[in-house]
């Protein structure tokens, strides 16, 4: 909280904050269609990003979302989400590099389904204790599909 914002102004500029989640990642609200910081070489990309309880993300359409440097993509990325329903949504990539469809991120009780993921490095992945159920997700492409428990 309160650190430069990722995008090319700070969190104050244009009204929204940067968190990060347990596992370190960059959890942004907002859709990130604005021009990336060049001055460092290491950074995330993320789609969509939503942070809290009973979050619902569904019949969005997610493309080219990549990283600089080492960074890491994400189509979709949720934290602290219990209860979350992720579905219908379309996630691609033009090329296959380290991009993940969709991160559930310290939430339980998630429900992650109908999905088309395609040309991804990671498909679906619940980390930092993350639990919940896949179904119906359609994957071309993905490297490998799901990560987690």
């Amino acid at each position: 909280m309160g650190g430069t914002h990722t995008l090319c102004q700070h969190g104050y500029q244009i009204g929204d904050r940067l968190y990060r989640s347990r596992a370190g990642f960059p959890i942004l609200i907002e859709t990130l269609a604005q021009c990336v910081d060049e001055c460092r070489s290491d950074h995330h990309a993320i789609g969509i990003a939503a942070v809290g309880p009973g979050v619902q993300l569904g019949g969005n359409a997610v493309t080219a979302t990549y990283p600089t440097g080492r960074g890491t993509g994400f189509g979709i990325a949720v934290s602290a989400a219990d209860g979350a329903d992720i579905g219908t949504n379309k996630i691609a990539a033009v090329r296959t590099r380290s991009t993940t469809g969709i991160l559930v991120d310290a939430s339980s009780g998630v429900t992650v389904h109908d999905n088309a993921l395609s040309n991804l490095r990671f498909g679906i992945v619940l980390a930092d204790g993350s639990s919940g159920s896949t179904s119906n997700n359609t994957m071309t492409g993905v490297t490998t599909p799901y990560v987690g428990p």
